[in-house]
């Protein structure tokens, strides 16, 4: 493109070409528009053909995987309110961890937290889990059924380690058919040392 000077010493405008377009300067055609347009509605379609079978595949682990954690959720607050409500740990000794739990509460009532087979879960997942239940003794020396409860169920792991004298680490396994689920919480009891008189 090439500027001359008019006669009287005022700028020429460039040249034009007949569709008012620059000379070296070309515009797209409309085939080369429709070409474009053709391409990129084919990518749009197959990314989304690829991002909803995608989303269809892992939307069920996700939905499995959420309800698990809802259900330790929920198991890990019904474990913790029951663990609180103890005011002395007597079993596992301090550092000592094992799959059981023994407290004393505040009117020396003793509340065992133990295993036992889960026989319908195991046989439906193929896996071995248990139940939690919790027995609480008040020192009469005869066994009351209606003391024993079922805290919770589909464990595949869980252990009590007290980690100091009013404390107790939980490591459990919450499991369900394709997946587990693992948390860890520390507990404090209701400690009344400083009431006793």
């Amino acid at each position: 493109m090439t500027v001359g000077k008019g006669k009287a010493g005022t700028m020429a405008a460039p040249a034009v070409s007949a569709a008012g377009v620059p000379p070296g300067r070309r515009a797209f055609t409309l085939v080369e528009l429709i070409v474009v347009a053709m391409v990129m509605s084919m990518l749009l379609a197959f990314g989304f053909r690829f991002f909803t079978q995608f989303s269809h595949s892992i939307a069920p682990k996700v939905s499995d995987r959420l309800f698990l954690q809802m259900e330790a959720r929920n198991a890990a607050d019904v474990l913790i309110r029951r663990i609180r409500e103890g005011s002395d740990i007597v079993r596992p000794l301090l550092g000592e961890t094992c799959p059981f739990l023994l407290l004393k509460d505040s009117v020396n009532h003793m509340t065992f937290f133990y295993l036992e087979a889960d026989q319908p879960h195991t046989q439906a997942w193929k896996k071995k889990v248990y139940r939690l239940v919790t027995y609480s003794s008040d020192y009469s020396g005869t066994y009351r059924p209606d003391q024993e409860k079922i805290l919770l169920d589909s464990i595949r792991r869980l252990t009590f380690t007290p980690i100091s004298p009013d404390s107790v680490q939980i490591n459990a396994t919450l499991a369900n058919a394709k997946e587990d689920f693992e948390f860890v919480a520390n507990v404090g009891v209701m400690n009344l040392g400083s009431f006793d008189e």
